[in-house]
């Protein structure tokens, strides 16, 4: 459902910006930037009161480190065929797309700010993707590699 919601928040927006009704106040501003920061930051409070997590946590000791390292290298391995594939992007810009791991929302405005907005986008939809095909496959990924498999997906 949240998935959903998600998708029509964005078609919303692009029938809202295509129709000029936010006006070119929003565009080349920091507005975006800051309200993720500010999504950050509470995501950071959420997680960080919740005293199960930390009990979690403290029980997978060090080993917790090693899903993350292996997320950013199976996802960069993973779309290095694609710079073959997509020859008018360069190696940086395709993994810039890729890297952001599901952070839809930030990963598009960072590369949109940092390699304009066609890559924006296709960080924005790849990241959708990303996390939509995660839920759909989540008991998959969970009945054949284990119950922490979901979270590299996305």
């Amino acid at each position: 459902m949240s998935n959903l919601l998600l998708i029509i928040g964005l078609i919303t927006g692009f029938i809202v910006g295509a129709t000029g009704l936010v006006g070119e106040f929003t565009m080349g501003t920091k507005i975006f930037n800051y309200t993720l920061y500010a999504l950050l930051f509470f995501v950071g409070v959420g997680v960080g009161s919740n005293k199960r997590i930390w009990i979690f946590l403290k029980k997978l000791n060090y080993k917790i480190v090693l899903i993350p390292i292996a997320t950013i290298i199976g996802t960069f391995i993973g779309v290095l065929p694609l710079v073959l594939f997509f020859k008018s992007f360069k190696l940086n810009e395709v993994l810039a797309v890729s890297a952001g791991f599901g952070y839809y929302s930030l990963a598009s405005i960072i590369v949109s700010n940092e390699y304009g907005y066609t890559l924006g986008l296709f960080a924005l939809i790849s990241n959708l993707l990303r996390e939509s095909f995660t839920i759909i496959f989540s008991p998959f990924l969970v009945k054949i590699f284990g119950k922490l498999a979901p979270i590299m997906g996305g």
